[in-house]
């Protein structure tokens, strides 16, 4: 009998040590900001114009060369006009935890619709002069993968 109980302790003992080392802790999962980081950076492959509308104008022809490259919280563009992408290149960061909205270093909030293919920027671009007040408006850039 003690041998029974012995070995039925035993058993025990060892169940409740496998279970207690199994855990439902899902920290291995990415956030849906890292999913949505890997997304927009399009494994290093630039987006470019499908179509581009400022205050409900298409623009697209401002912007037939343009490409945008989404790296590590870094992003560059080639052939922006004007106030819409100022910089060449500069940094973001995610302004929510759903990672639908990015803030670009000079504090533009930019609305994020991402598909597999496609990307779709909306934002406004403010001018801090006179002479760029032409490209100071709503812009929505609708871009694919290169």
């Amino acid at each position: 009998m003690n041998k029974i109980l012995y070995i039925l302790s035993f058993v025990c003992l060892a169940a409740v040590l496998v279970m207690s080392s199994c855990s439902d802790d899902d920290s291995s999962q990415p956030s849906p900001t890292a999913e949505q980081k890997v997304a927009l950076m399009n494994d290093g492959t630039a987006w470019v114009v499908e179509s581009v509308i400022k205050d409900d104008f298409d623009v697209t022809s401002q912007y037939t060369d343009f490409r945008l490259v989404l790296g590590d919280f870094t992003y560059a563009v080639e052939n922006s006009v004007g106030n819409a992408w100022p910089k060449a290149e500069g940094t973001w960061t995610f302004a929510n935890d759903e990672g639908t909205v990015i803030v670009r270093e000079d504090g533009v909030n930019m609305n994020v619709m991402l598909t597999d293919t496609t990307l779709q920027l909306t934002f406004t671009a403010n001018s801090k002069s006179g002479r760029v007040h032409s490209v100071e408006g709503e812009y929505v850039f609708n871009l694919k993968s290169e």
